[in-house]
């Protein structure tokens, strides 16, 4: 009975290695699924944002509508001419073109989100508010991006050391008996040691060569995503202060002004204050305030998303 025992070195760098390559194989995953949370939010919160500016469109073009009729009916009285009611209705066919095609867009984020969540049936949202999101700024040292480099680099470490560890001498032992053939012949027992040592270290050299280069190589390269990392959340952070000043201006002037156009727009055309192009002009502008808040509050939120993750793809 014979038994080969390699250097005790081994087996712990070998241990050591399958357990770094689970490591790399976790930071993986963890970085799919921080791509993949990335991408429903953002998807979500896109729906949502649509579903915000239908309902403004929505009600404009309740509000049209009814605009629509009053002018064809003071044209048939004679108190409107032809062509003002002609823009009046193409104002008002304009905005339900644009309410069929939100519409679409609204069906392919659905269809968007429902792959991402597998669902049998088509994913719909209730009337939901576009809210504001807090944001939250990344420890870089903690991503998983260089959390996984820093795998990389403890995987390339311990693949040298079972290098340098297979070069030591293996142990053989081996146990025997056996009898000549004579008669009365005794039963003889006997064990041997020895020890196997490499003779030719040109293979292994090479090998711990490659993984002291590989090391340098993920040093590198931790060094350029962090740098990465850090510009794009420097990036992100420009884009929030700058959307956050949008919103802010809403806050304080915007939302109350775009209110206040709307209301006396109404009122002074119902009175006959001002001509349908007047009218018109004051409920366009009101409707940029409003359709620009939303613009610049999704753009934060996603924004606000991808700080959260800082994904670099």
């Amino acid at each position: 009975v014979s038994q080969a025992i390699r250097y005790p070195g081994v087996y712990s760098a070998q241990r050591r290695v399958a357990q770094k390559d689970l490591e790399m194989q976790q930071a993986d995953y963890a970085l799919q699924e921080q791509a993949f949370l990335e991408a429903v939010s953002l998807t979500y919160y896109q729906l949502v944002y649509l579903q915000n500016k239908r309902s403004i469109l929505a009600h404009l073009d309740s509000l049209y509508s009814g605009v629509a009729q009053a002018a064809k009916r003071k044209y048939e009285l004679g108190e409107q001419n032809y062509l003002e009611m002609l823009n009046t209705q193409a104002q008002q066919q304009e905005l339900s073109m644009r309410l069929k095609q939100l519409d679409e867009d609204i069906k392919i984020a659905s269809f968007d989100l429902n792959s991402f969540l597998l669902l049998e049936k088509v994913f719909s949202l209730a009337d939901t508010h576009l809210a504001k999101l807090d944001y939250v700024k990344y420890e870089l040292e903690n991503h998983p991006e260089m959390l996984r480099i820093d795998k990389q680099k403890q995987s390339a470490f311990s693949l040298m050391r079972l290098e340098k560890a297979n070069r030591m001498p293996d142990l053989n032992l081996e146990y025997f008996q056996g009898k000549n053939n004579g008669p009365d012949a005794l039963l003889y027992k006997g064990f041997s040691v020895g020890l196997d040592v490499p003779l030719w270290f040109g293979a292994s050299q090479s090998k711990i060569k490659a993984a002291a280069i590989q090391q340098k190589r993920v040093e590198q390269l931790s060094f350029d995503v962090f740098v990465r990392l850090q510009t794009r959340q420097n990036q992100l952070l420009g884009a929030l202060t700058r959307d956050e000043q949008a919103l802010l201006y809403y806050e304080t002037q915007g939302k109350k002004l775009a209110e206040e156009l709307l209301k006396v727009a109404q009122k002074s055309y119902q009175l006959g204050e001002i001509n349908f192009l007047q009218f018109i002009q004051s409920v366009q502008s009101a409707q940029l305030i409003e359709l620009d808040y939303l613009d610049n509050l999704i753009s934060f939120n996603q924004n606000s998303i991808r700080l959260k993750y800082l994904n670099l793809k």
